[in-house]
C-alpha cells in the first residue's frame, strides 16, 4: 500500500484520476468494502496491480529442482540445486512488458492476460496463500483512503515528481529488500499431527 500511494504521489496524473473514481463513487462518509472497490474501481485496481509489478514484497523465488534434473533454456540443472527466479527481473522484462520500467496502470485495464503474468504473489500450486486477503486489504484499505484523505508530498521531500532520471522518470525512493526468519530445518521441525475434533 505504501509503494501504491508513493508511487501515485510520484505520477500526480494518475494520483488524480484515482481519488476522482473512488469520490465519484462512493459519499465522502461511506466505508468502501472490497466487493464494492472491485467492482467500482477498475483504476485503483489497475494502479495495484502496476505497483506489485514495479515494487514486488518479495524479489525472488526459490525452487529446489525436481528428482531427475532439469532443462532450462538449453541448460540442464542437477536434482536438488536451488533454482532462483527473479520476481522483479520477470515483472521488468522488457519482452514481456512495454514500457517496463514505467509506471503505467492502463496495461492492466480490461486486460486480464496481464494481470495473470504478475509474478508477485508466485504462481500455480506455489502461490501466496495471503494473495486473496493481501488483495481484500489493499483495494479496500487504499479506496477509504483516497476516499477520505488528501494526500501530497512535503515540500521537503527528496523524492517528488519533478526530480527524473536519464529517461525522464521520477527517481523512486530506495528500498531494502529484507528476509524472514525461517525454521533451519523446516523438513524435521514443523511437522504437525491433525485430527478431527471429537
Amino acid at each position: 500500500m505504501v509503494w501504491t500511494i508513493h508511487l501515485l504521489l510520484m505520477h500526480p496524473q494518475y494520483y488524480s484520476r484515482v481519488v476522482g473514481e473512488v469520490r465519484a463513487a462512493f459519499d465522502r462518509d461511506h466505508i468502501i468494502n472490497y466487493s464494492e472497490a472491485k467492482t467500482s474501481l477498475p483504476f485503483l485496481e489497475a494502479c495495484i496491480y502496476e505497483t506489485l509489478r514495479l515494487a514486488p514484497v518479495a524479489t525472488t523465488m526459490p525452487r529446489f529442482i525436481s528428482p531427475g534434473g532439469a532443462t532450462l533454456h538449453g541448460h540442464f540443472i542437477p536434482e536438488g540445486y536451488n533454482c532462483t527466479v527473479s520476481i522483479t527481473g520477470v515483472n521488468n522484462n522488457p519482452e514481456v512488458w512495454e514500457r517496463s520500467y514505467e509506471f503505467y496502470p492502463e496495461r492492466f485495464l480490461d486486460n486480464e492476460a496481464n494481470k495473470r503474468i504478475v509474478l508477485t504473489f508466485s504462481a500455480g500450486v506455489r502461490v501466496c496463500p495471503g494473495k486473496n486477503l493481501a488483495w481484500m486489504e489493499m483495494q479496500s484499505t487504499l479506496a477509504n483512503i483516497f476516499n477520505r484523505y488528501n494526500l501530497e508530498i512535503p515540500a521537503d521531500s527528496l523524492f517528488t515528481p519533478d526530480r527524473v532520471d536519464n529517461n525522464g522518470l521520477p527517481i523512486l525512493m530506495p528500498c531494502t529488500v529484507a528476509t524472514t526468519t525461517v525454521p533451519q530445518h523446516p523438513e524435521r521441525d514443523c511437522n504437525v499431527l491433525i485430527s478431527m475434533r471429537a
